[in-house]
């Protein structure tokens, strides 16, 4: 779902500091889970699901085969639809912060955590997670 057009967004290459490659790592998972933003499209999702299933179950009573069947795909051609639009306003915003924290770090390179083997906790790696600051930023 989210995490998954998330995890396509990054790696972000940015441009920022000088001094050797500084790695930044953002824990998507953390950002869906706890982001009032991904939150709050989340909810939006499950409303309309709600309100296209009630809206199903009563139309139910009166429409019969094809009609409810037509009736049906748009509901859920319109679910999907708002799910698309969610997603990428929530990507949009994702990107420009961590571009942003990214910039105030001076880091050259983000990462979502879990894609690579080094992680940012790893002494070898030398990466730092900045989703707190991510996270802090979307609020």
């Amino acid at each position: 779902m989210m995490k998954q057009l998330i995890l396509l967004m990054l790696p972000v290459m940015l441009l920022a500091g000088c001094a050797g490659p500084r790695v930044g790592v953002v824990d998507t998972n953390r950002l869906l889970n706890e982001s009032v933003l991904a939150l709050s499209a989340q909810k939006q999702l499950n409303e309309q699901e709600k309100l296209m299933t009630a809206d199903l179950q009563f139309q139910s009573r009166t429409l019969k085969g094809a009609d409810f069947e037509q009736l049906r795909q748009n509901h859920f051609r319109d679910l999907a639809r708002m799910k698309q639009e969610l997603e990428d306003r929530l990507n949009r915003r994702v990107r420009e912060v961590v571009e942003d924290v990214a910039r105030q770090e001076r880091v050259r390179i983000v990462i979502a955590k879990g894609s690579v083997i080094c992680q940012p906790d790893d002494a070898r790696c030398g990466g730092r997670d900045i989703t707190q600051k991510v996270l802090d930023k979307l609020k």
